[in-house]
């Protein structure tokens, strides 16, 4: 699609097209590498509930150093982890299957160069075998706890990848990291069936050594399904969120449970949610019933680009938002330098994308998306008044999106404005095939002197005789008299 500020409109037709492809996008890598090349691997084989007929079980009493002869129980693999030297690794069988009876995973040795894993390996007696091994986690257990008592005290230099880790009844937690925990990586996994997929919190008083923050976890090319309260949830420093697929999560109850909420349990910085697929957030009665992805606290630099957030047509209520970054608590929030970029939010509740308290932040080359019956605003900026001790918004820039909406009930398909300075709107391509009499293409609620450009846009709304351009001034015409903005925009 070409850009808009180079005055060349795309055809509506291709890119409806485009905004209805609900297909994983690409996504640039971020975080740091942890590449395991050098060290001991210890093999585990067990064959609980779940594995492969064929599977041979091993032998605490083995040696364990290779796949001829492992250990049988992952908590005899748990227990000799925390003696690993950095660079060893923790091999499970594929087709086997794990009972967990003991939780912590910690290992002061590993090193971000040199880290400790935990992963599969092809067995002897079935090399073909592609089936994760399974490491089922008792009720109300956590199943990889990273942390450890007392103040904190620096570990990094974890990766565990290619299992399928799974709770019981929608209780406990997959991962818990807490307690000055860096460089991770979880890779290639399921996570299910717990209370909570993913646990990133903060951290207690520091041991010399530590300062207390989680750092550089990342999370990618994994499955986070049907978790009972949240698939994630917290938030670190430079960690990354990518690739993944987030479904069937928060169905706990309504609007407080999520497929993704990076919370306000700490401050962060430089976060990045990147190439995810969302769909089927806190549905309740068989609809969906809270925000997909969902940032309350404070973060600086957080990046949420080229994720498909959407559910089928019927399947979301209003309350079912796609992305909002938006100010919940009683403590003060802001999201300064937030960059919201390249998504895809298709038939989402009543705001597609919504932020707050938000300084020189981003929202650019998004497509959303709403066949559903309903109002939508695609873009709400502010989508909720903050609380006197949050951020001021000020420069905020909405430039370049596509919006396609039908309802008849709809009314404004970009709100931006309430306070604060410096904004700025442009390139954004917006069609509407309703016929509400109610309809408006944008609301700039601020003076226009709170305007920084405003220009080369494009709105089509061919069914609607009453809509307007700007909801206060009407017609593209009248607004451009009235504020001498959009001069090279196009009303249709």
């Amino acid at each position: 699609m070409k850009g808009i500020l180079n005055n060349s409109y795309p055809a509506i037709s291709d890119v409806i097209f485009f905004i209805s492809m609900v297909v994983m996008i690409p996504s640039v890598s971020y975080g740091h590498t942890l590449d395991n090349t050098a060290g001991t691997t210890y093999f585990a084989c067990d064959c609980g509930p779940g594995a492969n007929a064929a599977c041979i079980a091993g032998n605490d009493d083995a040696t364990g150093t290779s796949p001829a002869t492992p250990w049988k129980t992952i908590e005899k693999a748990r227990l000799a982890f925390a003696g690993l030297s950095a660079g060893d690794t923790i091999a499970l069988c594929r087709g086997g299957a794990f009972t967990l009876i003991g939780h912590d995973w910690e290992n002061p040795r590993c090193t971000a160069e040199n880290p400790c894993t935990v992963t599969d390996y092809a067995p002897d007696w079935e090399t073909s075998c592609t089936d994760r091994a399974i490491v089922t986690c008792p009720a109300a257990g956590t199943a990889f706890s990273f942390t450890d008592s007392g103040n904190a005290d620096h570990e990094e230099g974890y990766v565990i990848s290619n299992l399928d880790v799974r709770g019981t009844d929608g209780t406990g937690t997959g991962f818990f990291f807490f307690n000055d925990i860096d460089d991770v990586i979880l890779s290639n996994l399921i996570i299910s069936r717990f209370d909570i997929g993913v646990l990133i919190q903060g951290s207690n008083l520091p041991n010399p050594g530590s300062n207390a923050r989680n750092e550089r976890i990342t999370l990618k090319n994994s499955q986070i399904l049907d978790n009972a309260s949240q698939g994630f949830e917290g938030s670190c420093d430079d960690c990354v969120i990518q690739n993944n697929i987030f479904e069937n999560n928060g169905y706990r109850d309504i609007a407080y449970y999520h497929n993704l909420y990076w919370d306000g349990a700490v401050e962060s910085k430089g976060g990045r949610i990147s190439g995810n697929i969302l769909s089927r957030s806190s549905v309740v009665g068989n609809t969906c019933q809270g925000v997909s992805l969902i940032v309350h606290g404070k973060h600086q630099s957080l990046m949420i680009e080229r994720n498909v957030v959407y559910e089928e047509v019927g399947m979301a209520s209003q309350a079912c938002w796609g992305i909002a970054v938006d100010t919940a608590y009683e403590s003060p929030e802001g999201f300064p330098g937030l960059v919201i970029r390249g998504n895809i939010i298709k038939n989402m509740g009543n705001i597609g994308i919504g932020v707050n308290a938000c300084t020189d932040c981003l929202i650019e080359g998004n497509q959303i998306l709403q066949e559903n019956s309903f109002t939508t605003t695609a873009i709400a900026v502010p989508d909720r008044n903050r609380g006197a001790e949050d951020t001021v918004m000020n420069r905020v820039t909405v430039r370049n999106n596509f919006i396609r909406l039908s309802s008849p009930t709809n009314r404004t398909a970009i709100v931006l404005g309430g306070e604060g300075a410096g904004h700025t709107s442009s390139g954004n391509v917006i069609a509407y095939s309703g016929g509400s009499i109610d309809w408006s293409c944008f609301s700039y609620p601020l003076p226009v002197t709170s305007y920084t450009l405003i220009d080369y846009n494009f709105c089509r709304f061919p069914f609607t005789a009453a809509g307007k351009w700007e909801a206060a001034a009407g017609s593209l015409a009248d607004w451009q008299s009235i504020s001498g903005f959009d001069l090279h925009s196009v009303q249709q």
